[in-house]
């Protein structure tokens, strides 16, 4: 009977089914017969003021009757939209800031509706009342990034973009300078272009660039095939501030301060004057951004190596006190022309530069002490004076033109072409005097002179247009040479040997992605990029050439604000700097140097990436990253001690990573809290066969802002990383904290700061050197940055921030590679 009964109601089920099936087949003809009978229509229109005037940039947009929005664009200069969709009821709704907002309804008929001109009434309310801007969060988690708003920081002021940068969610700087995310090297963008430099030079470019000319930092550990697949951490995005207001305005600052310390009876002194003016007319934007700035950040080296050698077991200590300044300016000008509502035609020109000086203080006799010994025996001593130089001058010139094919599908094309040329020197000066146990002092030097100029040229186009109603289409394609030509020239002793160094590089690649919105809530977005690559230099015989594919794909759920959703993928390259293939020494110390390896291969890395945000404050992501060839610094002795760190190729690395975010939580209404907990875990092997070692880590931010009465706020927050392996070093758990509080006056215009940085003098760096399948060799690391200083700032607005469209020009990717010298400059910028 059982039996019998469950083979009746399977006979149900099945019947069932296939009327619900047959059902759903119907309904699916249907709904696909009325969409084909749908026709597709074009709606136009301007919009204009009480006096008649264009409202340019105002936003414009289409709901279907339950408030649905169906497409919505922005008016142009002359206050013009076209929107496009299928012909039926909605409701056009037009907006922008200072108006009241105007809702009509719509009748759309193919194949074109043409509107009356439309009126925006003043919203005398908001003009007559005090300025009222919206609170955004400091940290904010986006679907595909994370967005540090630093505009909304009270360190904005008084800080550069290095000291901003730093502040970043999982957001590291090694001791070359190197920017990480979680760990891994990313590339460097400003203003959707790549940035001009890397390493020490990168460093250089940040610290010339005045914190209140940054908007954001836009963190992309997975990026779209749109971009180059350079940067195995994937891509930071530095966004300046842009000023669409008609007329003449811009910002100017002050800021200086410094701090006394009484081990090197030294005040550290920091200084800058920058300024960013704009002019923007019916048919032009020109904007000029100016920088200068002097920064003073002295430095304790220390070394600590134990060797087994043919002689016995080596100690041998080394410590060293630099005085580094570093003198930069920048200048840089731009211009849009907006030719009519299709085209738009735009140049920028920088000028940047920079002096450095690494070594000891002025009228030092010394500033270098080591201690050698063989088994427990003195052996000799050394007194150095370490002088390391540096200068560069730098031009770049961008010409760039969009045209817009149908503004209703945003289908526009947009083409750049750059150049980009560098001349940089550096001299490399340490004098030494060994003193032998029991023996007369001996004297000796070594000098490394480099000289170095890199040619760029750079052209590329990208097309983007919406298809199928709502899904976007994004293809472009480019082409780069690099050109480095290198003199150095070394005196050891008397004994001088020079060497020069030639290195080419062309770059091709092509792109095509599509993103696609399925049911509202769900997204996916997927892309190929292929890049090859041809590369000669003068060590040796045969070129080097290869091709690779950069697959991207992306899905994403978004409920709500409260809660969304994503997954995502992609492969990445990173290609030796110019700076790693370089085979010129540097000296650190009497017993330390870095070399370049004109040998590097490039590293892939794969990364797998989960996320998901909910109640708007809360994130969590689930990380999984493969990467082979890493880039290292590969650690030699000499017989003497001498240690040699010359770039190389290390293995492979997993890396697993949990991460959890509390972004901008309002504990109260006066007190919001940030924080970002990352948690690693590494997996390094630098052969197959060899040991591997295993790291879990741990990298927090925290952040209190405190938005007060009278336009007044309090920033505190705090970072700490534990110890983490990677590669041949282990770097130890470092912490630092910082101060800031902020006062603005007269609606906004005008601001002071006061910041305190490295509240508990805890600034430094120490790594554990280990050499790969012996125990016999050990070095320790150390770095303590006297980076203590209290600032005061002023800033001065004219002129107030309006909506502007932004323009997709530069693509000088190549360049931030170049790791020579300092880059260009920072902030301002033309949007249309």
């Amino acid at each position: 009977m059982c039996v019998y009964c469950c083979v009746k109601n399977e006979e149900k089920m099945k019947k069932l089914a296939t009327i619900i099936i047959a059902v759903a087949v119907a309904m699916g003809f249907s709904a696909s017969m009325n969409a084909a009978r749908q026709t597709s229509a074009q709606l136009k229109g301007s919009v204009v003021d009480q006096q008649g005037e264009a409202l340019g940039f105002a936003t414009v947009a289409l709901m279907a009757q339950d408030s649905t929005i169906v497409t919505g664009n922005a008016t142009d200069m002359e206050g013009k939209f076209c929107l496009q969709a299928y012909t039926g009821n909605y409701i056009l709704t037009v907006s922008m800031i200072g108006y009241k907002d105007e809702s009509i309804n719509v009748t759309l008929e193919a194949p074109v509706t043409e509107l009356p001109v439309i009126t925006l009434m003043d919203d005398t309310e908001m003009l007559e009342g005090a300025v009222v801007t919206e609170r955004v969060n400091l940290v904010e988690m986006k679907m595909d990034k994370i967005v540090m708003n630093v505009s909304q920081s009270a360190f904005a002021q008084g800080n550069t973009g290095l000291e901003l940068i730093k502040k970043a969610p999982g957001v590291t700087i090694d001791k070359d300078g190197n920017i990480k995310l979680n760990g891994k090297s990313v590339s460097v963008w400003i203003d959707g272009r790549p940035s001009h430099l890397d390493g020490k030079s990168l460093e250089a470019l940040l610290r010339s660039t005045n914190g209140e000319s940054i908007e954001k930092f836009e963190l992309m550990p997975n990026p779209s095939s749109k971009y180059d697949a350079e940067g195995q951490g994937g891509i930071i995005n530095i966004k300046t501030k842009k000023n669409g207001l008609a007329g003449f305005n811009g910002s100017m600052g002050i800021d200086g301060g410094g701090m006394y310390f009484k081990k090197q009876d030294r005040f550290l002194w920091q200084e800058s004057f920058w300024a960013n003016l704009n002019y923007r007319g019916k048919k032009t934007n020109t904007f000029l951004n100016v920088y200068e700035g002097i920064y003073n950040m002295d430095m304790d080296l220390g070394t600590v190596l134990e060797a087994r050698t043919t002689a016995g077991n080596l100690y041998q200590t080394t410590d060293s006190y630099l005085a580094n300044r570093y003198s930069n300016m920048n200048i840089k000008l731009g211009n849009d022309w907006f030719i009519n509502d299709k085209n738009t035609f735009g140049f920028i020109v920088t000028v940047p530069g920079s002096i450095s000086k690494m070594g000891a203080a002025k009228d030092a006799e010394f500033n270098g002490y080591s201690i050698q010994k063989i088994d427990d025996v003195d052996l000799n001593s050394t007194r150095s004076l370490t002088d390391n130089k540096g200068n560069d001058i730098q031009a770049s010139a961008n010409l760039n033109y969009t045209h817009v094919f149908d503004e209703a599908r945003a289908a526009e094309l947009t083409a750049n072409v750059d150049y980009y040329r560098t001349q940089s020197g550096s001299s490399n000066r340490i004098d030494n005097e060994i003193t032998p146990a029991g023996g007369s002092p001996v004297s000796s030097f070594r000098t490394v002179d480099n000289k170095s100029v890199v040619n760029i040229y750079s052209a590329k186009l990208d097309y983007q247009t919406v298809v199928w109603q709502n899904a976007m289409i994004e293809a472009g394609g480019k082409w780069a040479l690099s050109m480095t030509n290198n003199n150095m020239f070394s005196n050891e002793n008397g004994v001088e040997t020079p060497s020069d160094f030639t290195y080419d590089e062309h770059v091709g690649a092509a792109y095509f992605s599509l993103a696609k919105p399925f049911a509202q809530k769900f997204t996916v977005k997927a892309g190929l990029r292929g890049e090859y690559t041809w590369s000669k230099g003068s060590w040796a015989s045969d070129p080097k050439s290869y091709f690779n594919l950069f697959p991207t794909a992306y899905f994403g759920y978004n409920h709500s604000e409260k809660l969304m959703m994503s997954i995502s993928y992609t492969r990445r390259i990173q290609r030796p700097s110019y700076y790693n293939l370089n085979p010129a020494e540097t000296f650190a110390d009497a017993h330390s140097s870095i070399i370049g390896n004109p040998d590097l291969d490039p590293q892939y890395n794969h990364s797998v990436y989960a996320s998901i945000v909910f109640f708007r404050y809360f994130s969590v992501t689930l990380g999984y990253d493969h990467s082979k060839n890493m880039f290292s610094q590969n650690p030699s002795y000499k017989d003497n001690g001498d240690q040699i760190l010359t770039w190389g190729n290390y293995g492979k690395s997993d890396m697993a990573i949990v991460a959890g975010n509390i972004s901008g939580f309002p504990i109260a209404k006066w007190l919001t809290w940030t924080l970002n907990a990352n948690f690693l875990y590494m997996h390094n092997v630098s052969a197959p066969g060899a040991t591997p070692v295993n790291s879990p880590c741990f990298a927090g931010y925290t952040d209190f802002t405190f938005n007060l009465p009278k336009d007044w706020k309090i920033q505190i927050d705090g970072r700490y990383n534990t110890s983490m392996s990677w590669a041949y070093f282990k770097v130890h758990p470092m912490w630092t904290s910082n101060f800031g509080i902020k006062k603005t006056l007269l609606d906004g215009k005008l601001s002071l700061s006061l910041d305190v940085d490295d509240i508990f003098r805890t600034s430094c760096t120490n790594l554990s050197i280990y050499t790969e399948g012996t125990d016999a060799q050990t070095s320790e690391l150390t770095q303590k940055y006297y980076n203590q200083k209290v600032k005061l700032g002023l800033t001065w607005n004219f002129g107030q921030a309006q909506y502007t469209k932004h323009r997709k020009v530069g693509s000088l990717d190549e360049s931030s590679r170049l790791g020579g010298g300092s880059g260009s400059g920072i902030g301002g910028g033309a949007g249309k």
